[in-house]
């Protein structure tokens, strides 16, 4: 399409590289855009508190403020990790003073979250000159969610540890693109390595790994080759984490009394195959398929006229490599270290990489396109969500762009038929997904309105949709700490019941106890003994009865200790658990290696709601003789109704159909010894 001089000189000037003037015009619009895209990230993943990482972090919070709590809790007590977790805790611990527990820890979120676009804006105005494809990136960024390799999320729904890290590795890459000022511009470098080592207080693991990459791309990286500048990066990194790198690797080289191989079983097989296991990611594989696909494509487009596309290019082909050796030393040759340090961490990096250039050609679709390439724009922005959307869309836009290159006879009408095809195939396996694809097919029409309004070409228009935008958002969220879910939820009518206990649970901001074992932690924190020990059910889902009850729990799946020495307690708790007390006993040795092979713990509530009641005794027996547990009153939670003496039933939850996630009922009993 011929674009008329005035116009194609607008757009040209809104993706140039060599332009200094700003996408958008002052520092107050381009906040407003952030906290728009916030809002977006908040609409579409929605945020938790008191879930996820948080069952973990907040216990620790509590025990670091008050050392009297959770006193026979053997996790807590001898394998949390409170030293690599201190700073992060310094965090939380100062939002819950200034303003409370959840909305501090909601603020900080929010300044983590906006900070961190800030720095991919940032990055995106040094290589390209323009915000514009920083602002594409993060729609692709919210829109993968849930579907990155590794599980390591590259926008988090909830705030933990690795965001304030991710946070300054990503001004730390900004920092070391400053421009060339003669050989060795080691200020660069310097300064850089501060960021990184920043990153480094609140997770050491990403700062050597982000660390290692960014060394590598400035040695390999022909236009940006710096010797001197890499190895101060480094050394500026390393030096003030002296401490954090020798307790993070520490941990993993302690000795313990299992094998090497046996260790791998317990930390990749059973705890972490979703962050460590590359062969159990499953469709991930397609998705991170089809976005590299699509990045090709976007780095091809531009890499001879971009000289940021072509640095882009060159650290994600290094990240790629750092990422392939990993793999060949966990998948092939297994190596204890490699895989418990959990390299696929570096893959959020190289997301945010591969989408900073595809949001480039985004925009560049957008601006210099006609109809169909602006559809195709929208539709690569939201193809992320999963691997029956990306897929088409890459086979589309490589026709496209093929047609474009090439000038192929192919119509766009006929282009378009994979994409209804996978959308029809997505609804028969998958309701979710066919809500979203259905939104999705909107999309070529609010090109078409945008294209009718000319949107473009109105930037006050746009401007005031977007405040508008912002304005509701806020009021949205914030009507969350005031609307009464609480007794939403408590309602007589079912239908009002399950649709506010769905709402709370994917947009918790306000926390309150919804599924059933979290209703029942609250009850226990009123109702029993501060030294109270609580045998519960140690499958992932349902989870949460710690955060709530603040009492000691003698086992749950999700808290691994960091240090090699508690694999073997953690190993036998697990198998206790699953009604297995002694691993040395021939006649369960078939048992044994059914369970350690169980992915995931994946049939672990299967055998804990199938104990027997002796074996319930002889497994309260075991933690009352234990150093770590000791004598004092002891319960036992089961969704399991046993009609026993020696079992005496104090609370059951009301009502299993509360929320979507509520699958068992749960009682909890005082155990009669």
């Amino acid at each position: 399409m011929t674009l008329p001089a005035p116009r194609t000189q607008r757009i040209a000037s809104l993706i140039s590289t060599e332009n200094p003037r700003p996408l958008y015009v002052s520092t107050l619009s381009m906040a407003l855009v952030l906290l728009v895209l916030l809002y977006f990230c908040f609409l579409h993943n929605g945020y938790k508190c008191f879930r996820t990482d948080h069952l973990t972090q907040i216990p620790l919070l509590y025990k670091w403020a008050d050392p009297g709590l959770f006193p026979r809790d053997w996790f807590l007590t001898t394998n949390a990790h409170f030293d690599l977790r201190k700073f992060h805790l310094y965090l939380l611990a100062g939002g819950q003073m200034l303003f409370g527990l959840p909305v501090g820890i909601l603020l900080s979120y929010c300044a983590i979250m906006l900070g961190t676009f800030a720095a991919w804006v940032a990055i995106s105005r040094r290589l390209f000159g323009r915000a514009a494809p920083a602002i594409a990136a993060i729609v692709l960024a919210i829109m993968v969610s849930d579907h990155e390799i590794g599980s390591n999320h590259v926008i988090e729904d909830s705030l933990i540890p690795r965001m304030e890290a991710y946070l300054l590795a990503w001004w730390s890459f900004f920092v070391l693109l400053r421009p060339r000022r003669g050989a060795g511009d080691w200020l660069g470098g310097l300064a850089g390595g501060l960021f990184m080592a920043g990153a480094g207080y609140f997770h050491p693991a990403i700062a050597i790994q982000f660390g290692l990459a960014l060394a590598v791309w400035l040695i390999v990286d022909p236009e940006r080759r710096d010797w001197i500048k890499s190895f101060v990066f480094l050394a500026a990194m390393a030096v003030p984490l002296l401490g954090s790198l020798s307790r993070a690797t520490g941990g993993l080289v302690q000795q313990s009394a299992l094998t090497a191989a046996e260790q791998i079983q317990l930390a990749a097989f059973v705890r972490h195959p979703h962050h460590m296991i590359p062969h159990a990611w499953g469709g991930m594989w397609l998705v991170f398929a089809g976005i590299l696909a699509l990045f090709i494509i976007s780095w091809s487009s531009s890499r001879k006229t971009c000289p940021g596309t072509r640095a882009l290019g060159r650290l994600a082909a290094v990240m790629i490599g750092l990422l392939a050796l990993a793999t060949v030393f966990i998948e092939l040759i297994p190596l204890r270290p490699i895989i418990l340090f959990q390299p696929y961490r570096l893959a959020v990096m190289l997301y945010m990489t591969m989408f900073l250039v595809m949001g480039r050609y985004i925009m560049e679709l957008v601006l210099t396109g006609g109809y169909m390439n602006r559809v195709c724009a929208v539709l690569i922005a939201a193809a992320p969500q999963g691997w029956p959307l990306v897929i088409p869309v890459a086979i589309v836009e490589t026709l496209f762009h093929g047609r474009r290159q090439c000038r192929l006879p192919l119509g766009w009408k006929w282009m378009l038929v994979p994409i209804v095809i996978a959308l029809v195939f997505a609804g028969s396996i998958d309701h979710e997904f066919w809500q979203t694809g259905l939104w999705v097919l909107l999309l070529p029409a609010a090109v078409a309105f945008a294209e009718r309004k000319r949107l473009g070409e109105r930037p006050r228009l746009v401007c005031g949709i977007l405040g508008g935008a912002a304005v509701a958002g806020a009021l949205a969220i914030s009507a969350f700490f005031w609307l009464p879910l609480q007794r939403w939820i408590d309602s007589d009518k079912p239908k009002p019941r399950r649709k506010a206990a769905t709402l709370a649970l994917k947009y918790q901001f306000n926390p309150i106890p919804i599924i059933a074992i979290e209703r029942l932690g609250a009850w226990a924190a009123a109702h029993t003994e501060r030294d109270a020990l609580f045998i519960v059910p140690p499958a992932r889902e349902p989870e949460g009865f710690r955060i709530w009850a603040k009492r000691s729990v003698w086992f749950e799946i999700k808290f691994f200790p960091y240090k090699s020495s508690g694999f073997e307690e953690w190993r036998n708790r697990y198998l206790a658990a699953r009604g297995i007390p002694d691993i040395k006993d021939p006649a369960r040795a078939a048992d044994v290696a059914r369970v350690l092979h169980d992915k995931g713990g994946a049939h672990v509530l299967d055998d804990y709601r199938a104990l027997t009641v002796p074996q319930i005794l002889a497994l309260a027996r075991r933690a009352l003789a234990s150093k770590y547990e000791g004598p004092g009153p002891i319960y036992f939670v089961s969704p399991t109704l046993y009609n026993d003496p020696a079992l005496e039933l104090l609370f059951q939850d009301a009502d299993r159909n509360r929320a979507k996630i509520d699958r068992n009922r749960n009682y909890l009993y005082r155990l009669r010894l």
